[in-house]
């Protein structure tokens, strides 16, 4: 038979601010006046049905199941990362230099003033999968020319001639395939 055994502590004569362990399903929830924490685990230790909710004003915000998936704004996350708003991924400014070195652990987007001559080097903390995007600008002197570290790799074999124009935009798209292997397209002349 199911043995129910439960642990509640609680501030007051109020639920806001309670710690609960040890219900009948194996349950710990933390609660407190602004949100709480529910963990579920299966009661027949299976863990099919365990998972991890954060919830503000009883309203689940995100929920982490047994199987590894997590669910930003949904109960039911059909993938490992499920979401149902839009992302976002702040764009980092990179140093202008002879030599300009994104770092993919950094950011996944950049933008950089090009004030010279210069080589766009291999980034570091490059792992596969990553994507992203690195904008190119001139400055108001323009004529500006950009080389790539070998880890760059063109359509045809051959980087791309970027626009020289005073302040001409352009960006460069990225999948990284290996850390050594960027596969990168670039449109050019975004004005």
């Amino acid at each position: 038979a199911a043995v129910t055994s439960r642990m509640i502590f609680q501030a007051g004569g109020s639920t806001q601010g309670r710690v609960g362990f040890g219900t009948s399903a194996g349950n710990m929830a933390l609660t407190n006046l602004q949100g709480n924490l529910f963990i579920q685990a299966d009661t027949n230790n299976a863990q099919a049905n365990s998972y991890i909710t954060f919830s503000v004003d009883n309203s689940t915000k995100m929920r982490i199941t047994s199987t590894g998936n997590v669910g930003i704004g949904t109960t039911a996350p059909a993938k490992q990362l499920h979401i149902t708003k839009s992302a976002k991924a702040d764009i980092g400014v990179l140093t202008d230099g002879a030599t300009i070195t994104p770092n993919f652990d950094a950011k996944q987007n950049f933008i950089v003033t090009l004030g010279g001559n210069r080589t766009l080097a291999n980034p570091t903390n490059a792992d596969g999968g990553q994507t992203g995007s690195i904008f190119v600008v001139q400055d108001a002197t323009g004529g500006r020319t950009l080389s790539f570290g070998a880890n760059w790799k063109f359509a045809g074999g051959t980087a791309p001639t970027l626009s020289t124009g005073a302040n001409a935009v352009d960006r460069i798209d990225y999948i990284v395939k290996s850390s050594t292997q960027i596969h990168a397209v670039v449109s050019l002349n975004l004005s």
